[in-house]
């Protein structure tokens, strides 16, 4: 079974459902109807010629108590129906959330796909949707090595880690191709906009930057700062956000910019064919991010802080407020960079094999697919220990001799992944 709900899910989702749809005699696929606009979901299902959802559970918009409560009686109900083998859900949304709370409760296989990743901001829905995930998952495949490390410094048993890529990169690599032939009204009318000039890609989505005046009012400074530079920027709205614009009175500000073309979403592939076309990304998408490392095209990421650092790190994305001069200046920075000078490129979130990965870990390790009640009269109750290695020795070697390793942290006092060695100075939380 797949459980999806947004727009986002189902694009990354995608090629896992593939792959499925080539290996096994039956899948599911569960919208649970959090993202119910038709041209943020629905569509989707077409343009990727992936099957309808087998079930739709209709939540619809609500608080996130309403959203979660709502999927959560649904979906249980389904489960039990149904009796899935696995469940599948990827990301950080409440239905992720709603799903890994509904498989741990009543122990049914649950893969989490995109595990790991972490913004350290407890302010963030979706950090806290991350973190409920990663306490029941029975399998969790994280997109990065980072990714991996944050769920070693939580605890998550190191055997039920798997480092696989991230099925965004198998989803735009996929796509690509098909997006650049795509001829529609949409595209058309965005590129007789252009007229052949450069242009900047944005999306705004994000509570903290729309449902704020002045926020707002900033990012709309900084368009008309543009606008006197003569760079036309490409303005595809969410709807939560052209519903912000309108009741905060700055819709009419918007429309007077020549520069700005603003439009309703796009569908996913004339969207990724302009990730493809622009000179630069300016967002507070987290997915967005990953798409542009994968098209090795610069982005602004309008935030504080992101569970993406690996994009920072090779340096296609910096980090910026949401005041006027500092977009400005990090779009200056961003534009002013020679990509073609980032040498042996590799692309942080993998190779686009991550589906077919996945799915080869979960045929080789039904063992992972069931959590058992220790018995403690057998082993007695659990000691977690720390330990300073003296001398360098093979992680097997370390487990017989102590325990199950849990963590591992360098000289320097990093979290590392589980090396073949343990080395002299390293020390170890393990499980006596």
């Amino acid at each position: 079974m797949f459980v999806i709900g947004t727009r986002p899910e189902i694009i990354k989702m995608a090629p896992l459902i593939r792959e499925g749809l080539t290996r096994y005699s039956q899948i599911y696929l569960v919208h649970t109807g959090q993202h119910y606009d038709h041209n943020m979901s629905q569509t989707f299902f077409k343009s990727l010629n992936l099957p309808p959802p087998t079930y739709n559970l209709e939540v619809g918009s609500g608080s996130h108590a309403y959203q979660l409560s709502e999927i959560i009686i649904k979906l249980e109900k389904l489960i039990f129906k149904i009796q899935p083998d696995i469940v599948f859900a990827q990301g950080d949304t409440n239905s992720v959330a709603a799903t890994a709370l509904v498989c741990g409760k009543i122990n049914v296989p649950f893969a989490h796909v995109e595990a790991g990743i972490r913004s350290f901001d407890m302010t963030m829905p979706e950090e806290i949707n991350r973190k409920i995930a990663a306490v029941t998952a029975n399998y969790h495949f994280a997109p990065t090595k980072q990714a991996v490390i944050n769920l070693l410094t939580e605890g998550v048993n190191h055997n039920r880690i798997f480092l696989t890529g991230n099925t965004i990169v198998d989803a735009t690599l996929q796509h690509i191709e098909i997006a650049e032939k795509i001829k529609n009204k949409d595209i058309e009318d965005i590129f007789n906009f252009l007229d052949g000039s450069d242009f900047i890609l944005c999306t705004l989505h994000r509570q903290s930057n729309v449902n704020n005046k002045e926020s707002l009012k900033e990012i709309l400074r900084a368009f008309q700062i543009l606008q006197k530079r003569g760079i036309k920027i490409i303005f595809p709205c969410h709807p939560r956000t052209i519903k912000q614009i309108k009741k905060l009175n700055l819709d009419k500000e918007f429309k007077k910019l020549t520069n700005l073309y603003l439009c309703d979403p796009l569908d996913y592939l004339s969207f990724i064919k302009l990730i493809k076309e622009c000179s630069l990304i300016l967002t507070d998408s987290g997915g967005i991010q990953e798409e542009a490392a994968t098209l090795k095209k610069k982005c602004v990421t309008l935030r504080t802080n992101t569970e993406r650092p690996e994009t920072i790190e090779i340096g296609l994305n910096v980090l910026s407020k949401t005041i006027a001069e500092d977009i400005i200046a990090n779009i200056d920075l961003q534009l002013s960079k020679d990509i073609s000078k980032i040498k042996n490129y590799k692309n942080p979130y993998g190779d686009g094999t991550a589906s077919k990965k996945i799915l080869d870990i979960i045929e080789e390790r039904r063992d992972l697919s069931k959590y058992y009640p220790p018995n403690l009269e057998e082993v007695g109750s659990y000691k977690v220990r720390l330990h300073t290695v003296t001398k360098s020795m093979s992680n097997e070697d370390f487990e017989k001799n102590y325990g199950q390793i849990l963590m591992i942290f360098n000289k320097e006092g990093d979290a590392i992944l589980l090396p073949e060695v343990v080395k002299e100075g390293y020390s170890i939380i393990y499980l006596a």
